[in-house]
């Protein structure tokens, strides 16, 4: 079955949350989407572009299942990061110098990004429920033009723990809920739309949608205008960003332990997601 045929036949059963303005002041960028998209990639590289225009920006790793922004930065102790910091807004005392020094600043060119590494241990997701993500977004967000969240792609209410009541994706619910922006990111290939639609029909909110390792192997001759088509036929709504294939140029950034703006500046992928970032500031100043 083609791309096309695959999304026409799903598209009664998968509405797709249309586009709506930003809700708060401040600028959060959560990435979210299918298992397996490249939402890590896109959250990191996405950050770093954002911060060579100048502006102040904070990545956090939110995801509460597979951390991996650390190791893709090569950060091999990343330190206690969100646990800690969650620990203090518990405790009504972070403030920012708390923030520096548990993050790690990760300096380029004449550039920066904070980096809030993700939990330790997956087990301990307990430790950081809405009213820290609450507590750490809002501070965040005062001090850095961008708060840019990767997490991961369960957002049903399916695990609860009993001893502290948390619930296992109320770290994730409760980022969304504070976003100026949500980006859906999918991989562009029959299994990866058909998990994305599925996806997309638990979810209530409104997102940018972004094809990911789109490429002609896949979907053919001509794959951007094939994803744009077939996405359009199915969503009645634009693909916000399309972002090529470039295996090489991933497996050099993680091989550097680097984002792709400097391990593969040439990079088609690179370009995509620098568009993608002034896309971005142009309408979030809006």
């Amino acid at each position: 079955m083609s791309l096309v045929e695959l999304l026409e036949k799903r598209t009664e059963d998968s509405p797709i949350a249309p586009l709506a303005p930003p809700r708060f002041a401040g600028q959060i960028i959560t990435v979210w989407g299918s298992a397996g998209s490249g939402k890590t990639m896109l959250a990191t590289n996405l950050a770093f572009q954002l911060a060579e225009t100048s502006h102040s920006v904070a990545l956090v790793d939110l995801d509460t299942r597979r951390p991996s922004v650390a190791a893709s930065l090569g950060i091999v102790e990343p330190g206690a990061g969100i646990t800690a910091i969650a620990r203090l807004a518990r405790q009504d005392r972070l403030e920012s110098a708390e923030i520096l020094r548990l993050g790690h600043e990760i300096k380029f060119q004449k550039h920066k990004v904070l980096f809030i590494p993700g939990l330790n241990q997956p087990s301990r997701f307990a430790e950081i429920g809405s009213h820290e993500t609450t507590k750490i977004l809002e501070l965040l967000s005062s001090e850095y033009d961008y708060v840019v969240i990767d997490i991961n792609d369960e957002h049903d209410i399916d695990q609860i723990s009993l001893e502290a009541g948390a619930i296992r994706n109320q770290t994730q619910i409760t980022a969304i809920e504070k976003s100026s922006l949500v980006l859906g990111v999918f991989n562009a290939d029959q299994v990866g739309l058909n998990r994305f639609l599925l996806d997309c029909g638990k979810v209530e909110f409104s997102f940018w949608p972004i094809a990911n390792r789109v490429r002609s192997s896949v979907l053919g001759r001509n794959p951007e205008r094939q994803v744009k088509d077939a996405y359009h036929r199915a969503a009645r709504a634009e693909l916000k960003a399309v972002l090529v294939e470039d295996g090489a140029a991933v497996d050099q950034a993680l091989q550097r332990a680097q984002p792709l703006l400097l391990a593969a500046r040439g990079s088609k992928l690179t370009e995509g997601i620098r568009l993608l970032a002034l896309d971005i500031i142009d309408w979030l100043a809006h």
